[in-house]
């Protein structure tokens, strides 16, 4: 069983506070878990910026990279579950739940997976 990580970088949805979605985000982490089995989902991480912060600033001026993300997310998956999940009615459609919501408070276009 060949375990993958698939990591999304993720800006927040434009005039969205970093408050505001921050909690959206911890809300939906439920919405994604209740997808676990369906997807075949082994696990799920938020990982949060921290804005302003000096380390930050200091990093990206070492590296001249362009302006922080909101958050990264983390999904760890069966490769062989979660394809045969995405070959199902019921896996799309969980797919797609997920992404539905996220469009609510993340800024899809702006964010990389």
């Amino acid at each position: 069983m060949e375990t993958i990580r698939i990591v999304h970088v993720i800006r927040r949805a434009q005039g969205m506070s970093r408050s505001a979605f921050e909690k959206r985000w911890c809300r939906h982490s439920g919405h994604v878990h209740s997808h676990a089995d369906t997807l075949g989902l082994q696990g799920y991480t938020r990982l949060h910026t921290v804005p302003r912060s000096p380390i930050n600033l200091l990093m990206r001026l070492a590296r001249d990279t362009m302006p922080p993300f909101d958050g990264v997310e983390s999904w760890w998956l069966d490769r062989r579950t979660f394809e045969t999940a995405l070959e199902q009615h019921d896996g799309r459609e969980a797919l797609q739940a997920i992404v539905e919501a996220e469009r609510g408070f993340m800024d899809l276009t702006r964010s990389a997976s």
